[in-house]
């Protein structure tokens, strides 16, 4: 059945994609972090398995024919690289994304996924992951996943766990967080010796009609009057430069291996992106996917754009509090009025020692203790408080975790 695009059905509006643009949006820079992501409010009704075999059926438009067609034509099976791009917080695409891999390991079980959550310096821990030698958790804490993503875990872990059911290697693809904070503050030439091992080379370089491309989103979300567009743009280059780098060395290292990429569709859509440096880095064959991509849509967008129906995952329970990470520990910044946590008895400058038994260091480890939590859960909790007279005194708590309304 042939569709124009001018008349492809939109079931939900379009979302800006600026979040997977703009430095903010994909990197953790601030110290004060909120102790939850915010997690999506209606709960998936059906096991994953139902979920994963009706997101399987959904149809893939191919753009330069316009056509739906059934899932992984010829061109897909053939390619031995195939991006498919995302918007982070959709649960939906990421089931999408796993019911791709799925088929695609059935067809070759040669095959390795680029992942751009995770940075490069981190690449030990997922291989230990998905050699069995650490657990989800060790996992999270090790590569930093909260501070330097953000994003709940839960949305990528079918992902992340047929990789290690199934011993299919995962790629970190991202570039240090400390390197694109550097060259988005001074450019390529700010960057200090630690890191400029991780520079992609050559240097990338952009075109005028990238330029153009870019600028409308560096107008709308100003950030001071020293803000630099010519950084702005030496940040973008370098985060799909250097994916497109570490996933070409990937693949000259291992001929034998196919690959696919999970990344954000501001960095899979038009050209000039990662599959095109891609492509000139490696010369491989590839295939784009766009998960719910941003108009207007012209056919060099993707090879294929995908629409599935929306997919919530559980609620959370949250603390409802803010923290700052020191030398000593995780310090209850500031607590949110009504907050789980206020009720249970929680003051501002508390030190967080334990919550539900694991010990706190940072605030991913945070994360990690309440990441299956729904709200309503009574969990222990423990604190370190300074007292009148500059002592400190422990305090075992039970708090019962908040929802949306904390």
């Amino acid at each position: 059945m042939l569709i124009p695009l001018s008349l492809l059905p939109i079931s939900r509006g379009w979302r800006l994609v600026a979040a997977t643009l703009l430095l903010s949006g994909c990197s953790a820079t601030q110290q004060r972090l909120v102790s939850d992501v915010q997690p999506a409010s209606v709960a998936a009704e059906e096991p994953l398995v139902a979920v994963l075999q009706r997101v399987a059926q959904t149809p893939l438009l191919a753009l330069r024919s316009a056509a739906l067609i059934a899932p992984l034509p010829a061109a897909i099976q053939e390619s031995r690289v195939v991006l498919i791009g995302e918007q982070h917080d959709a649960y939906a695409h990421h089931l999408v994304q796993r019911a791709i891999i799925e088929q695609l390991h059935q067809q070759q079980p040669n095959l390795t996924i680029g992942l751009e959550m995770f940075q490069t310096p981190f690449q030990p821990w997922l291989d230990q992951y998905i050699a069995g030698q650490i657990d989800e958790a060790e996992l999270l804490a090790a590569t930093e996943y909260y501070q330097r993503w953000r994003y709940d875990y839960r949305l990528y872990r079918p992902i992340l766990a047929f990789a290690r059911e199934q011993s299919i290697p995962l790629l970190a693809l991202n570039v240090p967080a400390e390197l694109t904070r550097q060259v988005a503050g001074g450019g390529f030439d700010a960057v200090k010796a630690p890191q400029q091992k991780w520079l992609p080379t050559p240097l990338p370089t952009a075109s005028a009609a990238y330029r153009q491309r870019l600028r409308p989103i560096f107008d709308q979300h100003p950030v001071g009057k020293e803000r630099s567009f010519e950084h702005f743009i030496a940040a973008q280059l370098l985060w799909d430069e250097g994916m497109a780098a570490t996933a070409a060395d990937y693949l000259q290292r291992h001929p034998e291996r196919r690959l696919v990429v999970i990344a954000g569709n501001g960095h899979l859509a038009g050209t000039e992106t990662l599959p095109d440096r891609l492509r000139q880095r490696s010369g491989a064959t590839l295939q784009v996917i766009l998960n719910d991509p941003e108009p207007p849509l012209t056919t060099d967008q993707a090879d294929y754009l995908l629409q599935p129906a929306v997919v919530e995952l559980p609620p959370r329970g949250r603390l409802g509090i803010l923290m700052e990470p020191t030398d000593q520990g995780v310090i209850v910044s500031e607590l949110i009025d009504n907050s789980a946590a206020a009720a249970a008895g929680v003051k501002q400058g508390d030190r967080l020692l334990t919550i539900a038994g694991r010990t706190i260091h940072s605030p991913d480890d945070v994360q990690i203790a309440l990441l299956d939590t729904p709200p309503g859960r009574e969990l222990p909790l423990e604190v370190m408080r300074t007292t009148l007279f500059g002592g400190q005194r422990q305090h075992a708590l039970r708090v019962r975790l908040g929802g949306a309304e904390w």
